[in-house]
């Protein structure tokens, strides 16, 4: 694959953890709607925990089959509440993760009409 001066979009997926909140939803939802067209947002409830070999094969898996080279994984607990994992995919392999602790969060639909 050669390199280009003008690359296309990335298409992100964003995934809901075992448990997830309103607030971390409402965090997804934005994150769709900012990255739109190029955003899957999953319904269901995944199994998945971002630093664990299975939960990175799952990751792998998941945006290998939707297509993306980001994701997003929104999820809430009692020792992580609130919590956003981020990263980036390369060749199909997990290149980096990010963990992001959201306090306190502002949606979008909370700031309509400001300039």
């Amino acid at each position: 694959v050669e390199a280009s001066l003008i690359e296309g979009a990335k298409s992100a997926l964003l995934l809901k953890g075992i448990k997830c909140s309103n607030a971390m939803n409402d965090v997804l939802k934005d994150l769709r709607a900012m990255k739109a067209p190029h955003a899957k947002l999953l319904g269901k409830n995944n199994m998945i925990v971002p630093f664990d070999d299975a939960g990175q094969q799952s990751l792998e898996f998941l945006t290998t089959k939707n297509d993306c080279s980001m994701f997003a994984l929104a999820s809430n607990n009692k020792k992580r509440p609130n919590n956003l994992s981020i990263g980036r995919t390369f060749d199909r392999k997990i290149l980096d993760i990010a963990e992001l602790g959201i306090l306190r969060y502002k949606s979008l639909a909370d700031s309509a009409g400001c300039p």
